[in-house]
């Protein structure tokens, strides 16, 4: 059974809502999601709100289990999508391994305040009677760190001690 760490928290890993599952490291902000009771064809969805930090651009990722009995991965994908169901677009389709057992969507930035679902489709590759699948969310915050603030500051003066000294030259 895959198992999610949030918030210091075990969690079964399940369709729905993942906002809760977001932890920032640096400027760094992801989450994990998937479903490990797999049995039939899926269409699972993983919703979430976009409000800082969580707003830069990022990639989403998902893989399949594998079993030894009998031996393979448990899934298949059929696709992999971010949709913006706040205005109802596509933000990233997915790119999916031969076979369909992993995936991979990039995207450019997300929408303040809006709402995202992470819509997957697959089913069961033959022989496998149940299965699982662990995916994550990863977004690069688009805030920048204070020490960017002071190179920018840093780099405003110079330019400016530049322009004096050859307006002063003239």
């Amino acid at each position: 059974m895959w198992l999610s760490l949030s918030s210091g928290a075990a969690n079964a890993l399940s369709p729905g809502p993942i906002d809760s599952d977001f932890i920032e490291i640096g400027p760094v902000i992801s989450a994990i999601f998937g479903n490990d009771s797999v049995t039939s064809p899926f269409v699972d969805h993983f919703t979430f709100n976009a409000t800082p930090p969580i707003l830069g651009p990022g990639a989403l990722s998902v893989v399949s289990d594998f079993s030894f009995s009998p031996v393979g991965f448990d899934v298949h994908f059929d696709s992999i999508e971010l949709w913006d169901v706040t205005t109802t677009t596509l933000v990233a389709p997915g790119i999916l391994t031969p076979g369909g057992v992993a995936g991979l969507a990039g995207f450019t930035g997300l929408s303040f305040g809006h709402d995202y679902d992470i819509v997957l489709t697959g089913g069961l590759n033959s022989g496998h009677t149940s299965g699982g699948y662990a995916g994550s969310i990863t977004i690069v915050s688009v805030v920048p760190e204070p020490e960017t603030y002071a190179m920018l500051l840093v780099g405003l003066c110079l330019v400016g001690f530049a322009a004096r000294g050859r307006r002063l030259r003239l």
